[in-house]
């Protein structure tokens, strides 16, 4: 599953300056997920979120073997997998979120994980000086991109409470997130329009001062919005 830089699974790492990672990695110039993709299956279209709709009826995936109807939402491992197509062979790769694209770089399992951690440093340097969002109190209308979430027990009370940490990034990288009990059915990269309180400013737990603006109480107006954001 795809990595986050903060240390938890089904996190998309988040850079400030992709070509630091590509050169520690060692690796071909980062392409942009979309491009991939569009190697992976084509004729197909692929919305901003990065998401793939079958090209005509009876669209076969090429890696899995499913039929699916005209433009309907192919559900494939693929990215989950952090899998890319190149020349030819399926080969892993680092996904990594640069000014409001999401790209791939390819490399080995090694390279990867050297990639990880510098994105981890850019990360925490950006979101030290990151700046808050809305008004604390107020309902608020959002369009974030998701970036992953995790789960933990906590003592609430006289009792441990699962809680929910979801992760969201703002058009400006600002990073937001929801606290609470509620899940989402979101993939990795997609942007989903929202309206929820804004219940405080804060840092992220044992992160060392990392700015972080916390939300709940979500209503969701659309997600897998094809609007035109992250400067795309």
């Amino acid at each position: 599953m795809l990595q986050k830089c903060m240390g938890y699974n089904n996190m998309l790492c988040f850079s400030t300056d992709i070509e630091e990672i590509k050169n520690v990695m060692q690796a071909d110039a980062p392409r942009l997920i979309k491009d991939a993709l569009a190697e992976m299956y084509p004729n197909c279209r692929i919305n901003e979120s990065n998401r793939v709709y079958a090209a005509y009826d009876n669209y076969k995936c090429p890696f899995l073997g499913w039929l699916y109807d005209k433009d309907q939402e192919m559900t494939f491992s693929l990215i989950s997998d952090q899998m890319i197509l190149k020349n030819g062979s399926l080969e892993n790769a680092l996904w990594v979120y640069y000014n409001g694209e999401i790209y791939s770089i390819e490399g080995t399992t090694e390279q990867i994980l050297d990639g990880k951690k510098v994105a981890k440093k850019q990360e925490m340097e950006f979101d030290i000086s990151g700046k808050y969002i809305g008004e604390v109190g107020n309902r608020e209308n959002l369009v974030l991109r998701y970036f992953g979430s995790h789960s933990t027990n906590e003592w609430v009370g006289n009792n441990y409470a699962k809680r929910n940490y979801t992760y969201f990034r703002d058009e400006n990288g600002n990073l937001v997130i929801n606290k609470g009990t509620k899940r989402f059915n979101l993939r990795i990269g997609d942007i989903i329009e929202f309206k929820a309180t804004i219940t405080a400013y804060g840092y992220v737990a044992n992160s060392e001062g990392l700015k972080a603006t916390y939300i709940n109480f979500p209503y969701v107006k659309k997600k897998q919005t094809n609007e035109k954001m992250y400067g795309v």
